[in-house]
């Protein structure tokens, strides 16, 4: 018992600290890079690239890091503050959905791009990606409410208290939500896009970003895959073992379980970044670019400073003389 709390202590303090500052760093690299190049803004597939990455930014902080306050260092509000404990649980169903949706809605976005028919294509714009946004935003925030409202607090343990509401939500959401419906549209509609790309013999020149993206897209289908079943698997065994007696040892193991399933499919969020730094020169030619835009900024910041003390000198200067 002992030396799986000491496991899972020192699992949390290195490899869970290490994790979230190398996901962190992608997830913030790829909101930089795409809200801040032009060509890349207007495609709505990257508008759906924004809002995965954007809640995978929150998922972070609020799973992970919680989590490694909690197995790492004993810190763990959830366990005695009751607004925390119900807003953690509300983020973990809706902030996780929003993100997950967005995934596969890129590659649903790709079809319709790379379609050779023009009425499909035009399907690919920005006022739609918008409204299917504020729709499906919407939709994950209103799903969450029932189980802001039956969490509670129970022995030191932020729990849903109703087993009716746990069981439906960790059957429905994990099978249909997380996993069967990401992977249905993510296969299907990469399968179509690759047969609509090597249809076409030339796409148009303003398409090679979006062939950038199609890389990153595909690369993000691996992550979910890798991300998502470990998790469905141990939450139908959560779901399954939820009321049955067990021993301290048993729970130290599901804990240990349960983190490392955590931290491998956190990867979902940055490891996206660091495959296409990998195998695309273009992406990175632009992490390049984003890095001396910032330094070009910084320079701008420190500059008028420079040319405001000069003046003060020059007017120093001239007054003594």
């Amino acid at each position: 018992m002992v030396f799986w709390s000491y496991v899972t202590q020192n699992v949390a303090r290195y490899l869970g600290i290490t994790v979230f500052i190398i996901n962190m760093f992608g997830t913030v690299m790829k909101i930089l890079l795409f809200s801040t190049r032009r060509q890349y803004r207007v495609k709505p597939c990257i508008f759906f690239i924004l809002l995965s990455s954007a809640g995978c930014f929150v998922h972070l902080i609020y799973a992970t890091f919680g989590r490694i306050l909690s197995s790492g260092f004993g810190v763990n509000l959830t366990q005695t503050v009751l607004v925390i404990c119900k807003l953690r649980e509300y983020a973990f169903i809706s902030i996780q959905l929003i993100s997950i949706t967005a995934d596969w809605l890129t590659m649903v976005d790709q079809f319709l791009v790379t379609s050779r028919d023009a009425r499909l294509r035009h399907l690919s714009n920005m006022k739609t990606a918008r409204y299917v946004t504020i729709g499906l935003v919407v939709f994950w925030f209103l799903y969450g409410i029932p189980i802001f409202i039956v969490t509670s607090i129970q022995l030191n343990l932020c729990v849903v208290n109703d087993p009716i509401v746990f069981i439906l939500y960790s059957s429905v959401t994990v099978w249909i939500f997380n996993v069967s419906v990401p992977l249905i549209m993510t296969i299907v509609f990469g399968l179509l896009t690759y047969r609509n790309i090597h249809s076409v013999q030339n796409l148009p020149r303003s398409q090679s970003i979006d062939r950038q993206v199609l890389l990153t897209v595909g690369v993000q289908a691996c992550f979910i895959l890798i991300a998502l079943l470990p998790y469905a698997i141990f939450t139908i065994y959560s779901t399954i073992t939820n009321y049955q007696c067990k021993s301290n040892e048993q729970r130290d193991i599901e804990g240990f379980i349960l983190n490392m399933i955590s931290y491998i499919g956190i990867f979902r969020c940055g490891a996206g970044f660091y495959m296409c730094l990998i195998v695309s020169n273009r992406f990175r030619e632009e992490t390049k670019r984003c890095f001396h835009c910032f330094r070009r900024t910084q320079r701008n910041v420190i500059q008028p400073v420079r040319l405001t003390s000069q003046v003060k000198n020059m007017h120093l200067r001239s007054n003594r003389r």
